[in-house]
């Protein structure tokens, strides 16, 4: 991302760090817990436009996938210089409860 900000300041992305923390700001309403904390966010990369983020659901068959896409999606779009948003699915590796970090 570039550009200039006030005063001719270079413009910055927020960063990896950055997207995964608005990113805990998505709950999974059945689960009561955030999609980073839950361990669905498999990946953050920068691309020339904006922010991609890999990730994936409990289930294939998730009923919230769209709630919780659409709830990220405005997330991240809401952020200074991100750009284009991609959220890009994948089922493998499969998610399990293992991946959920700091339970208990």
């Amino acid at each position: 991302m570039s550009g200039s900000g006030a005063g001719g300041a270079p413009l910055l992305h927020p960063g990896a760090a950055g997207i995964a923390a608005a990113l805990r700001r998505v709950v999974d309403p059945e689960v009561g817990l955030d999609v980073v904390r839950l361990g669905l966010v498999y990946g953050i990369e920068w691309t020339g436009q904006g922010v991609r983020v890999v990730h994936t659901f409990t289930t294939p068959g998730c009923p919230l996938a769209g709630h919780l896409e659409r709830a990220m999606r405005v997330t991240l779009e809401a952020l200074p210089h991100v750009g284009e948003v991609e959220l890009r699915y994948t089922a493998e590796p499969a998610w399990h409860p293992d991946m959920i970090r700091g339970w208990g």
